[in-house]
């Protein structure tokens, strides 16, 4: 088998950095307008604060093949070979969804913010042993949910910025 590519939902991404490019140009355009002093120095830390999470987000997938998973985030990369992982488990919170890798040395934590995070549910599943691959692993496959709040938030942070600079640019 080919080594599989799992990333975060790029329905997510998209919307973040729009956000990221908004607050940026709301932080250049309060250089040039009399605004408050506080104004400019809100707006970097919104900035880095976006543009921080951007590149954890962008930086996040996981690798699956023959050998082992391999989790990549944006200061670190975990790798477990099939042998080792001891238990597959899975955690709901909400409506958030987490998959559980342990091992020995303790574990690696999936979210659900994956594109086709079931199909990597699934893959991770059918690679390790039955007898460790936990009932909520099979519940969360029979019952899958799909999350829109996260893309609602940034979709919605979007559009707030881009009226403020709308309502700025009038004013």
């Amino acid at each position: 088998m080919a080594t599989r590519l799992y990333r975060v939902d790029r329905t997510f991404i998209v919307p973040l950095y729009i956000d990221l490019i908004l607050v940026g140009v709301m932080l250049i355009l309060s250089f040039f307008r009399r605004v408050t002093p506080a104004e400019p120095i809100v707006l970097s830390i919104l900035t880095a604060i976006f543009g921080l999470v951007a590149f954890i987000f962008i930086r996040k997938s996981t690798y699956i093949d023959e050998e082992g998973v391999a989790v990549s985030s944006a200061f670190s990369r975990k790798r477990l070979l099939w042998e080792q992982i001891t238990c597959v488990d899975a955690v709901r919170v909400g409506r958030k969804i987490y998959l559980l890798l342990t091992t020995t040395k303790g574990f690696i934590v999936i979210p659900n913010t994956y594109e086709k995070f079931y199909d990597l549910v699934r893959d991770v599943a059918s690679r390790v042993d039955a007898g460790r691959v936990e009932r909520h692993v099979v519940e969360i496959l029979d019952n899958p949910l799909h999350r829109v709040f996260d893309k609602v938030v940034a979709w919605g942070l979007a559009l707030f910025f881009a009226v403020v600079i709308v309502l700025r640019a009038i004013a």
